[in-house]
């Protein structure tokens, strides 16, 4: 929320490494709080979904694949939601 208040609307006048800083947030945060809190769940999730991947690439079922990955920007989405709602604080 910083960022709004810092800077409104306007992402060209954010300096590069304020941007820098929220793309490294926004991206290993979930990974972060995924594996370190959420392990018990991660894991096997990360396992499931990478099966998939696989028999769907061996077996030429693209939509399997396809599945797999759309799950894991649930998950992802999933993650980023329990950050935002200070879940882990």
């Amino acid at each position: 929320m910083i960022f709004w208040r810092n800077y409104g609307d306007s992402l060209f006048t954010m300096p590069a490494a304020d941007a820098y800083q929220f793309l490294i947030q926004a991206t290993l945060g979930p990974v972060f709080m995924g594996l370190y809190f959420l392990w018990p769940v991660t894991l096997p999730v990360m396992f499931l979904l990478t099966m998939m991947v696989y028999v769907g690439s061996q077996l030429r079922r693209i939509w399997l694949s396809a599945l797999a990955f759309v799950l894991m920007g649930i998950y992802w989405l999933w993650l980023v939601k329990l950050m935002a709602d200070g879940a882990f604080d």
